[in-house]
């Protein structure tokens, strides 16, 4: 939509050629014609059902696998740990994308498939399109591990993938219910893109989902370029509403960038005053938020060992941490008494590690039945302190519904325990069966 205005002269340009091949990319249905004299048109769309089957056929593969208690083969459990990462970010939208362009190209009577009725093509098409959300929206909400890994992105907050899915399936309804030259069909995909870009950017300040801080900032900037992309699509059908019919492509290309540069240093400068708030104060909000209080610690520690006084952020850091070292107690919320047990650092790893344990602990104490909190604490119990036992009583309400999205995250983490004590009684040459659940 963004290019039915440009003049020829722009349309023969190599960069415009270019810009519209990349868009091409993300919309791959768009490098093929859809008509009935390509020859290519069938086969593709055989080779995306092709891809539905075989995904489906892992999934059940994987699940024959679980139920037996075995290991299997380990091609087809790699390929689908892929097929489990990239459905709902990237598998889902390119495999639609034939979907719904070939809908369409059969509304307009320019593409049909020899021997099946236009009807019922159709309506393999739809519910194929519904297969693929239905199986993204459930991988990212029943499959979904909370706890983090040592992956770069290594956790995050399941809502924020269902939104940008949600997102993909709304557009490609209204595309396939307006006409793509209709006026009312640029207002209706630029509105709800923009709605939902800002409810995304919202949801992510408010929550702050929990990715390591490098992977945090990379989130807001990839938000940042989306929402400024919108914005600028929104703006070209405000202009071109108005009766502003020449508008360039090198216009849009122009506004987008600038208003990415704008969008993301404001989203960098709002993530810094986020973790300021959280190094200063008690702070309070969404459980994965105030979680963050520890990794911001932890993201202060690393770089006060790393500035030197030549750093031109050394006094800075510096001051912070002298303020947050010396505030221990109000910026964690702990117990004077326990503060006068012992004099805490936060640059001994022991100290530091105690005050987080007291702080995940008070946020247990304020909200007994957050699943997330209970998730993290047993986490610390298990990795720092071998406190099997009080993991075991954490978690095992979390299982107790197996539709729960901290399921699978509490099932992992049993695992993990009952890994460590078999491998202790290993160490200790005893041999005996593990019944994590009565231990």
């Amino acid at each position: 939509m963004l290019s039915d205005n440009i003049n020829s002269d722009l349309r023969n340009s190599f960069l415009f050629e270019v810009i519209i091949y990349i868009f091409k990319l993300v919309n791959p249905s768009y490098l093929l014609n859809f008509t009935r004299e390509d020859p290519y048109i069938v086969p593709v769309l055989w080779v995306c059902v092709g891809v539905i089957t075989f995904m489906l056929l892992l999934g059940l593969y994987a699940l024959f696998v679980a139920s037996q208690d075995s290991k299997g083969f380990e091609w087809p459990i790699r390929l689908w740990r892929w097929t489990f990462k990239t459905q709902g970010r990237l598998l889902y939208y390119l495999i639609a994308s034939f979907w719904v362009r070939g809908i369409l190209a059969i509304a307009k009577g320019e593409f049909e498939v020899k021997g099946i009725s236009n009807n019922v093509v159709v309506v393999f098409y739809v519910v194929f399109i519904l297969i693929g959300y239905i199986l993204s929206n459930v991988l990212e909400t029943q499959f979904h591990d909370i706890l983090s890994t040592k992956n770069f992105l290594d956790s995050k907050n399941s809502d924020m993938q269902v939104l940008t899915l949600t997102q993909k399936f709304v557009l490609q309804v209204i595309q396939l219910c307006c006409r793509s030259s209709d006026l009312k069909a640029y207002w209706l995909t630029s509105s709800f893109g923009l709605v939902f870009c800002t409810v995304r950017v919202y949801k992510f300040f408010q929550v702050l989902p929990l990715y390591d801080y490098k992977a945090l900032r990379l989130q807001a900037f990839m938000n940042s370029v989306v929402f400024s992309l919108n914005l600028a699509y929104f703006m070209e059908v405000l202009l071109k509403t108005v009766r502003y019919t020449e508008i360039h492509m090198n216009t849009i290309i122009i506004l987008w960038a600038i208003l990415s540069l704008l969008v993301m240093r404001i989203s960098d400068q709002r993530l810094n005053v986020e973790y300021m708030s959280l190094l200063t104060s008690k702070g309070r909000g969404h459980p994965e938020k105030v979680l963050h209080k520890i990794r911001a610690t932890k993201e202060l520690l690393a770089k006060y060992r790393v500035h030197t006084k030549k750093n031109k952020n050394y006094k800075l850091t510096n001051l912070l941490f002298v303020a947050v070292n010396k505030n221990i107690e109000k910026v964690f919320g702990l117990d004077l008494e326990l503060m006068k047990e012992k004099s805490y650092c936060l640059k001994e790893e022991e100290d530091a590690n105690e005050i987080y344990l007291e702080y995940l602990k008070g946020l247990y104490n304020m909200d007994p039945e957050n699943g997330i909190i209970k998730l993290h604490l047993a986490k610390v119990y298990a990795k720092k302190y071998q406190m099997y036992t009080e993991v075991i009583k954490l978690t095992s309400d979390l299982q107790k519904s197996k539709y729960s999205p901290y399921c699978i995250s509490a099932s992992f983490l049993l695992s993990r325990v009952e890994e460590k004590i078999l491998r202790n009684c290993r160490a200790n040459n005893e041999e005996r069966k593990l019944d994590i659940m009565k231990y």
